[in-house]
């Protein structure tokens, strides 16, 4: 009985078979992935800030989230008062797990322990920080008492913001040796920035409570609070400022 063999030209044939459809396929498992780095992130945006909003509502509307020394509360001793941190001081987050963008990888232990380190702290999803003297010496955060007369700082005519305008935070890091990785607090010194980490886009979560998917030039047209964003008794609109965040604060990796 002869034994058939497959010609060279048969073999050929089978093996550029097997390079279009791998071509095909890898693609299309990198963009699901992806896909699925940035619904998870979205998610986790949203747990964070209904836990931050529950945090407030139980804090007369403050969100307490600085950077250096300051009080946890308006009484309370003066310490680090970084989202997690803080959070973790009150007994309200043992974890970081949940809260982290899946794009921007670290290998820092989520679980945080009785004396959690600052490499763990960093490793979540950015808040923006408050800094400067015009709250360090009561506590370091924001007072949304005021928000109902939230205005535009820079706008010639008092433009006014709605929560749903006000970025809390979103997906952010700082490039140390050459790597992305994340960071808990936005704007303060050695904190991180906004980066682009899904594909041309990245995650911001509002005051509001949603998430949005947004360009690096969308993200530019956004707000976030500035430092003297509290409550005024007057009804000063000016004491509940806030700013619009500067294209070069919103970074790619390959920046």
């Amino acid at each position: 009985m002869n034994k058939k063999h497959f010609t060279l030209v048969e073999v050929l044939v089978v093996v550029g078979i097997i390079g279009i459809l791998a071509g095909l396929i890898f693609p299309a498992v990198g963009m699901a992935r992806q896909a699925g780095r940035r619904t998870e992130c979205i998610s986790n945006q949203g747990q964070l800030m209904k836990l931050l909003t529950v945090t407030m509502n139980a804090n007369d509307s403050y969100l307490v989230n600085g950077s250096g020394m300051a009080s946890t509360s308006l009484n309370d001793t003066k310490k680090d008062a970084a989202w997690t941190r803080y959070l973790h001081s009150k007994g309200k987050l043992s974890s970081t797990k949940g809260f982290r963008c899946p794009a921007i990888m670290t290998n820092t232990d989520p679980t945080l322990g009785r004396n959690p380190t600052n490499s763990q702290m960093a490793a979540a999803l950015g808040v923006i920080g408050a800094q400067g003297a015009d709250v360090k010496d009561k506590f370091q955060g924001f007072d949304f008492r005021g928000t109902k007369r939230l205005t535009v700082k820079s706008s010639s005519t008092k433009v006014i913001l709605s929560p749903s305008q006000l970025v809390i935070g979103g997906c952010s890091g700082r490039i140390e040796d050459n790597e992305l990785i994340p960071r808990s607090n936005l704007y303060n010194g050695t904190a991180g920035y906004f980066f682009v980490v899904h594909d041309n886009e990245l995650n911001m979560f509002f005051l509001d409570g949603h998430v949005e998917s947004v360009t690096k030039e969308q993200a530019s047209t956004k707000f976030i609070p500035d430092n003297d964003v509290k409550y005024s008794d007057s009804g000063d609109k000016d004491k509940c400022g806030a700013i619009q965040i500067p294209a070069d604060d919103i970074k790619n990796f390959e920046d």
